[in-house]
């Protein structure tokens, strides 16, 4: 019986190897010259169009007009962008995508306008090292930012423009979706910051919670919070359990 099971298995062997050394044959025949297909002239590349041509692009509606206040190199990947009293204009910056998460890569820029003439002239990097920052919102000198799963305050406080203060206010949010992160920061009538959660959802709670408090499920609702208390509830929607 020993005999017979190792005389199959030699002939497995011997036939397993006489496939391999055909297909080696095979490959070695193959022509040099061998190509992937040449796509390029089906789809072709768009080339950019230059920031000071860009306005003529558009069809702007009767009674309306446009102008440019900032283009590249100044900015890059913008996502969203508000100002401050003073009047500078503050850019989320996310950049790359999903796979560049955790390279850290995206920026918040703040422009400035030094001249007056209503176009942004300098840039300085208020914020970098952050992952996928979504939203902002200038407040009390600083600036809330959503970068899932936190909500982020950032504020310089020594007059440089960069960000010298970085605090977790907020965390939990959902980052499964990077098509489906919170965004939209808004002031409300009722001296709240209202923010879409989008369809991730998330369990929210305070970052320096203790962690065995279970967060708030925001799944299928928004959140709005107290910029001062840092107090929030889930609003809109219905609440789900599960």
């Amino acid at each position: 019986m020993n005999d017979r099971y190792t005389l199959m298995t030699q002939s497995c062997l011997l036939a397993f190897a006489t496939i391999v050394l055909n297909c080696g044959d095979l490959l070695a025949k193959e022509p040099a010259s061998s190509k992937q297909p040449d796509y390029s002239s089906e789809l072709p590349r768009i080339a950019p169009t230059a920031p000071d041509a860009a306005l003529s692009t558009f069809q702007v509606a009767d009674g309306f007009q446009m102008q440019q206040v900032a283009a590249e190199p100044l900015i890059g990947s913008p996502v969203a962008i508000e100002w401050d009293e003073h009047g500078a204009m503050y850019v989320c910056e996310m950049r790359g995508y999903s796979e560049n998460r955790d390279d850290g890569i995206s920026t918040i820029a703040k422009l400035i306008d030094t001249d007056g003439d209503g176009v942004y002239d300098e840039r300085v990097e208020f914020a970098s090292g952050l992952f996928w920052p979504t939203a902002l919102f200038p407040y009390d000198g600083g600036l809330f930012v959503g970068d899932a799963p936190d909500l982020l305050y950032l504020k310089d406080t020594n007059g440089d423009g960069v960000a010298d203060v970085k605090q977790r206010v907020l965390t939990g949010f959902g980052t499964s979706n990077v098509q489906g992160l919170m965004n939209s920061f808004r002031w409300g009538l009722d001296n709240r910051i209202h923010i879409a959660c989008s369809s991730v959802g998330g369990e929210i709670r305070h970052a320096h919670a203790a962690p065995d408090i279970a967060g708030i499920s925001i799944r299928g609702r928004d959140l709005a919070f107290n910029p001062r208390t840092y107090e929030f509830e889930p609003t809109s929607g219905a609440a789900q359990h599960g």
